[in-house]
């Protein structure tokens, strides 16, 4: 996240910063927000002094993507209708400072797309040109951009590349 900080679930499974040098926790949401019913499953920080976080309530297994901006204390929740895995990289920040997710459709079929951060809503999905292919394990396990852009994809059935600007895979 930060030098000697680290964005993280605190004791109770709420969004904090944990501080490296101290040993403490500091909440990122204001007290009484954050619902006991809910689970966090991923948290990075935006790049206008806020986090986006995907959760899910315990209760009812809906997914939700929740903005919230520390600066003006502005909060945004939307459903989230995609599959996802709990506890792996969802969410990832482009060199832009762009928030992407990770996914897949009710079908299966796994997908990233950009968020919009201001409402928590999807720009576009990019659908992976993969089978779908069912197993414990996600279907993406790891990505990132390099420096021309292009994102890397390590996944079930080997290193996909999509390059945004050419919409190729």
């Amino acid at each position: 996240y930060k030098e000697h900080e680290v964005l993280v679930r605190n004791t109770d499974g709420e969004p904090a910063i944990y501080h490296l040098n101290s040993a403490s926790h500091t909440a990122i949401l204001p007290p009484g927000l954050w619902k006991k019913k809910w689970q966090l499953w991923s948290l990075i920080d935006d790049s206008h002094g806020g986090y986006i976080m995907l959760m899910v309530d315990k209760m009812t297994k809906l997914k939700y993507l929740m903005s919230y901006n520390a600066r003006s204390h502005k909060l945004e929740i939307a459903p989230y209708p995609h599959l996802a895995t709990y506890q792996f990289q969802n969410l990832m920040k482009d060199k832009d400072g762009q928030i992407w997710i990770k996914g897949a459709t009710k079908q299966g079929m796994p997908f990233i797309t950009k968020i919009n951060e201001a409402n928590v809503s999807s720009l576009k999905i990019y659908e992976f040109p993969a089978k779908m292919e069912h197993s414990e394990y996600p279907f993406i396990s790891g990505w990132l951009q390099d420096s021309k852009g292009v994102f890397w994809f390590a996944t079930l059935q080997g290193l996909y590349s999509f390059d945004e600007k050419k919409q190729q895979w």
